[in-house]
């Protein structure tokens, strides 16, 4: 952006009515269109109108000059204003730049950079409108000099040549922004730089506004026509949709398995009683305790579903109360330890000394998180060692339970690890294993410890294992 040649008395006046005429049809069409509400579009929207404006107080700086000249109060107000209004147009083209960069996510991130830039803009804004601006117009042409114009040319410099190429480069490397979008920002970068060059050499040239105004054009015919996004934002909600089907299916399937197994252990064991019935009781005991074994794993699936269905309709809610945070642990230890079985698994428990002994909060929510720990650990892994620890953080009358569960399993590749707090996914390698589960535990534990305002965390390679560690907030009862 140059403010150098805001009209020219031969050849430069049909460039800027031309760029009007173009300016003008460019916002009427985009505006008369119905377009989805994304933050790249609105932006863009701001970007067409201050460019029409721009381009019609151009060609009204040119006129005011030529028919009242260059020292009217009139001629120097809209020359001022004009100058502010290329700076705007850069302004606002520098937002569109970050907006796209940042994945038009409307995020702490965007807004810093919002109200950084905004402030350094109305810094520039003041000393365009303040310093000295000298117009020429002679034989060599009609373009403005002075302290006024270099504050503008410097302010191009940056957000053209520096700060544009910059978010383009984060853009790529962060986000993996497609190449295409950026092809419009560098084509203004070129053209600006161009139009600069052609300008310094014949005066007559008022190319600024023409390539603005061209490069605009380009942009809305490529990639910012409402139609065009509105069939990629389509083209991505239907993917994601059919990915989400696609991760309900699998899950529908899985859970099928889940329930049956339990179930024909429940049909047949009970079947097996009926026959036994005259026979010695140790038979009949060890059938009832397969027949409560898995009717305890089937009720445990079904609170799955019914926190997932919760979860989902955000009706979740917590049941807090005084209990006893050692004991409660013993009974999840001892009723998970059961499910080792024969495996060559050595299980190591220790908890801190000033860990309190009553706390508040949900006894049952919490004692679900550790056991879904325990439980995934034991599933993945076949030998080596399980390691459950407790420790806390004491603030006032606050307690930070920080619960870790270590273990020698299989791990998680870096590309998994994201997928296994998701509902209705299961990590690739599970999918083809033996492993059972619907996996939903780590997913509802994620859930349940955000809801207590805690966090989760994980570290884990194939072959060598994970640690979970689970910080959860909970209160100390006064004595």
């Amino acid at each position: 952006m140059n403010p150098n040649g805001p009209f020219s008395n031969s050849y430069g006046f049909d460039m800027l009515v031309l760029s009007v005429i173009y300016a003008v049809f460019l916002c009427l069409i985009f505006h008369s269109k119905k377009r989805i509400n994304s933050l790249e579009l609105k932006i863009f929207g701001y970007l067409i109108d201050i460019n029409m404006i721009s381009s019609i107080f151009e060609l009204f700086c040119g006129l005011s000059i030529a028919f009242l000249g260059k020292d009217s109060i009139i001629a120097i107000i809209i020359c001022r204003i004009y100058l502010g209004l290329l700076l705007s147009v850069n302004y606002v083209f520098l937002i569109f730049i970050i907006a796209i960069s940042l994945n038009n996510e409307l995020s702490f991130l965007f807004k810093k950079y919002f109200k950084v830039i905004s402030f350094v803009t109305l810094f520039f804004m003041i000393f365009a409108f303040i310093l000295p601006m000298v117009v020429v117009n002679d034989q060599t042409g009609m373009y403005s000099t002075g302290p006024a114009t270099f504050v503008l040319l410097l302010y191009g410099v940056i957000a053209d040549f520096i700060l544009m190429p910059l978010f383009i480069v984060y853009g790529r490397r962060k986000y993996n922004v497609p190449f295409i979008k950026y092809i419009s920002p560098l084509l203004v970068i070129i053209m600006s730089l161009l139009a600069q060059i052609l300008t310094n050499v014949d005066h007559h040239y008022t190319l600024f506004s023409v390539l603005e105004t061209f490069c605009l054009m380009v942009l809305f015919f490529t990639i910012q026509n409402p139609d065009v996004k509105a069939i990629d934002e389509l083209e991505i909600a239907k993917n994601e949709a059919e990915k989400g089907n696609r991760a309900q299916e699998d899950f529908l399937a899985s859970v099928s398995k889940e329930i049956r197994q339990p179930l024909n252990t429940i049909v047949g064991f009970s079947e097996d009683i009926k026959k036994r019935r005259d026979e010695g009781n140790a038979i009949i005991y060890e059938n009832a305790d397969y027949i409560l074994s898995s009717s305890q794993k089937l009720l445990e699936m079904v609170d799955n579903f019914i926190d997932v269905s919760d979860m989902q309709a955000n009706t979740l809610k917590l049941n807090e109360d005084v209990y006893n945070f050692n004991e409660a642990i013993m009974e999840v230890i001892k009723d998970d330890g059961e499910k080792i079985g024969d495996k060559n698994i050595e299980f190591l428990f220790n908890t801190s000394t000033d860990l309190p002994g009553k706390l508040i909060g949900d006894k049952k929510r919490v004692m679900s998180i550790v056991h879904n720990l325990l439980s995934n650990a034991i599933k993945y892994t076949n030998k080596g060692k399980i390691e459950l620890s407790v420790r806390s953080t004491i603030e006032d009358d606050k307690c930070i339970l920080v619960i870790r569960v270590s273990d020698t399993g299989k791990g998680i590749g870096e590309k998994q690890i994201e997928k296994i707090f998701t509902m209705f996914e299961r990590s690739s390698n599970d999918k083809n294993s033996t492993i059972s589960g619907a996996g939903l535990g780590l997913a509802i534990t994620k859930n349940l410890v955000e809801l207590m305002g805690g966090k989760i965390s994980v570290q884990s390679e194939v072959d060598n294992g994970s640690i979970f560690i689970v910080q959860i907030p909970q209160t100390i009862p006064d004595n």
